[in-house]
């Protein structure tokens, strides 16, 4: 289910949500995961090595190097630079999968900026600038204040605020999909001043989208770099030959749609909905996440192959078939998706969304 999983999310709940989950880490443990050859989500860079501890060195020598690239962009830009303190807490994630932390955030302690690493290679995986979220707050307005920054502007500091967090040869492999506007924290019916929000999807050399893969940054105005998140863990060796027939797909699909709607994962999201006609087909490298075996949306945080595969994900819009007030027409609550190898036409997972402000 799509709150649950970390990067494009637009259907339910808002779009800090991204962030927030990357912060967070809604990430079950490491070990049934481990022993059926997956790895939790939210790994990103470094696969083969992300069972193995972040040395607490090099995580050091990684959180100054990282916090100097990224504070060049910012004083170029004449925004407020992260504070760079020697002595900063780390701390190491056994329990999940192996990921160090600096910088930690704790309660009522939002002077640092924390940043996590995944691997031997102290790879950045996200931060977080608790000093930009203290900002975050303050003046409060009757209504949404507008940006100030023309957009061009906006994505141009947020690209090389990318590059300069994952090195400009990573950066290649993200596509920008969303520069975004918006006003995620208010105090009803007032507004405090918004801030900027930016997705990238990651696309392999064919130019497919991979479902799971990407990259998102915060930026406030005056506060400057709020939070930045990236998740590139996948593996993927494209296949032999030509992608079956989309119709071939969708007939391959449609019993394994009716199934996700009753699946245990499902339960909750989508009750008393019935599946209308494929709406559309569209090729994406996903990891299959084995949705039939889950027991609740919860496990979505750690079931997902490393393994990526090209495949037919196919749309099923789900009707409301529920009692509606009186006057009103059943609506479209939510979406199944049916993922299908493009060139074998074997199941591979899925998905579902909401729509619970229709």
């Amino acid at each position: 289910m799509r709150a649950l999983r970390g990067m494009e999310r637009p259907l339910l709940g808002p779009l800090r949500w991204r962030c927030a989950c990357a912060i967070v880490g809604i990430i079950a443990q490491q070990g049934a995961a481990a022993a059926q050859g997956m790895i939790p989500r939210h790994a990103p860079w470094a696969p083969d090595n992300a069972l193995a501890a972040p040395p607490e060195k090099g995580c050091r020598e990684s959180y100054f190097d990282l916090l100097r690239r990224l504070n060049a962009v910012l004083g170029d830009a004449r925004l407020p630079q992260l504070p760079i303190e020697k002595e900063q807490p780390f701390q190491q994630d056994y329990d999940r999968y192996y990921r160090a932390r600096l910088g930690v955030l704790g309660r009522g302690d939002n002077s640092k900026v924390e940043v996590s690493f995944l691997g031997p290679s102290c790879s950045p995986i996200d931060l977080l600038n608790g000093l930009a979220m203290v900002g975050g707050k303050g003046v409060l307005y009757d209504s949404p204040p507008p940006a100030n920054w023309p957009s061009d502007k906006a994505i141009g500091l947020a690209t090389k605020l990318l590059c300069a967090f994952v090195g400009e040869e990573r950066a290649k492999v993200f596509t920008l999909r969303r520069a975004l506007f918006h006003h995620p924290c208010r105090e009803h019916p007032r507004y405090y001043r918004g801030e900027w929000y930016f997705w990238w999807s990651r696309k392999d050399p064919s130019g497919y989208e991979f479902a799971n893969d990407g990259a998102c940054i915060n930026l406030v105005e005056d506060s400057g770099l709020l939070a930045v998140r990236v998740s590139c863990y996948s593996r993927y060796q494209p296949a032999p030959g030509e992608p079956i027939e989309p119709i071939r797909a969708s007939t391959a699909a449609k019993p394994f749609a009716a199934k996700i709607l009753c699946s245990r994962a499902a339960s909750g999201y989508l009750d008393n909905c019935e599946l209308l006609d494929s709406s559309s087909a569209t090729l994406r490298i996903v990891n299959p996440n084995h949705i039939l075996r889950m027991k609740s949306a919860m496990e979505f945080a750690n079931l997902g192959d490393v393994e990526a595969k090209l495949a037919w994900v196919v749309k099923y819009p789900a009707r409301y078939a529920g009692r509606e007030p009186k006057g009103k027409t059943a609506h479209v609550a939510g979406e199944v998706d049916v993922w299908v190898d493009a060139h074998t036409g074997e199941f591979l997972g899925g998905d579902f969304r909401n729509l619970w402000d229709h």
